[in-house]
């Protein structure tokens, strides 16, 4: 839709991609997929108690952020790209996760 808005759509005939979606093991409600990108993050008010470390880490994950956008924006068109995040998961381990967090 944005492609099509802003004159950025392309997709030969000849070039249509054999693959749709994620290759993750996405949870099934709502309230799951909301949660999904949290696990992991620790207390939210963990800024209260380490201010310091707490922006250390923010600009921390901003550095990192800002390296993966450069290799992804900077990178040859004919190498694919290597994920940046590495957490593909089997079905057995999103279970396993799910079940410790219960």
């Amino acid at each position: 839709m944005w492609d099509l808005l802003f004159g950025t759509y392309y997709m030969p005939k000849d070039k249509r991609p054999t693959l749709y979606g994620v290759d993750e093991v996405m949870p099934m409600t709502m309230g799951e997929q909301l949660r999904y990108p949290l696990v992991g993050m620790g207390n939210p008010l963990r800024w209260l108690r380490h201010p310091w470390r707490s922006l250390k880490g923010m600009f921390s994950g901003l550095w990192k952020i800002l390296g993966m956008m450069k290799r992804s924006a900077l990178r040859p068109r004919h190498e694919p790209f290597v994920r940046a995040v590495q957490r593909v998961q089997d079905p057995e381990v999103f279970a396993l996760e799910q079940n410790q967090r219960l």
